[in-house]
């Protein structure tokens, strides 16, 4: 079994060009699609080709092909590319390009930020809100709660009726902090979760209480931390059997491994090669 992870795949017009998640997210018309109607295309702060599409469909790949293996006995070479993995992913906004004609443009859409009910608000000490209260239910408790049940109504408003209402939930979001917004809605049945920094993330209490993130002891630099895999085996023990390397722990290692003696190793050391 065999499975070969590259940027466009091996053939086709693009099967040599050399790549970033940028270039793929780019071809594959994730980049169009981002930002807002006022701004251009904003660069996602997480590598969508590479570690979401690349590596999940690596998983998906060769775990149907271990079960077609065990079914037939034939082992399969696997094809994946993170252009192909970009454009399955953008599936919703094909459908509507594929239904109207009409590509979307950025915060055209529902989950793009074209309704009221979900988008992402400013706060009095220009921290973010976001929310997304796409059922009336959700929608209607959100407008009683800040005192605007006027609003309800206008939900999925359009035109300029939706700039008026989104013009109307900036002018109140921005008089209160985060901090007081998520203690007023904290207990509210509305989807809607303050925009957190990484320490933030890093402190929220479900993920200290799912333990997404633990310490580990490590012999050359005290303890290091580490993001546990989100898989959460409900039958199973969790172990982790030693910690992430620190940078260029497994150097010597490594180039012993090529037949590096340990005078050519200690010269690149020197050299600053390594």
């Amino acid at each position: 079994m065999y499975c070969a992870l590259s940027g466009y795949g091996q053939d086709g017009p693009y099967r040599d060009l050399v790549g970033h998640d940028i270039n793929y997210i780019a071809l594959g018309g994730i980049l169009s699609s981002t930002g807002t109607e006022e701004g251009g295309p904003t660069i996602p702060s997480v590598q969508i080709a590479d570690i979401g599409v690349g590596s999940l469909m690596c998983s998906i790949g060769i775990l149907s092909a271990i079960i077609n293996q065990r079914a037939t006995g034939e082992g399969s070479f696997i094809d994946v590319s993170m252009l192909d993995g970009v454009v399955f992913w953008t599936h919703l906004a094909f459908a509507e390009c594929f239904s109207s004609g009409k590509a979307p443009k950025p915060g055209s859409e529902m989950l793009t930020g074209k309704f009221p009910c979900y988008n992402v608000y400013k706060t009095k000490d220009n921290r973010y809100i976001a929310v997304g209260a796409l059922e009336g239910k959700f929608w209607a408790t959100l407008c009683t709660t800040i005192g605007r049940p006027d609003l309800i109504e206008h939900q999925y408003a359009s035109g300029e009726k939706k700039n008026e209402v989104i013009k109307d939930l900036k002018s109140i979001f921005v008089k209160m902090d985060k901090d007081d917004w998520v203690d007023l809605f904290n207990d509210k049945d509305i989807c809607f979760a303050p925009v957190n920094t990484l320490d933030e993330v890093y402190n929220d209490a479900q993920l200290k209480y799912r333990r997404m993130f633990f310490d580990m002891d490590h012999l050359s630099d005290g303890k290091i931390r580490q993001i546990k895999l989100p898989l959460r085996y409900v039958n199973m023990s969790e172990k982790a059997d030693f910690a992430a390397p620190l940078y260029g722990e497994h150097t010597d290692c490594i180039l012993k491994g090529l037949d590096y003696m340990d005078q050519d190793i200690k010269r690149l050391r020197e050299q600053g090669i390594i």
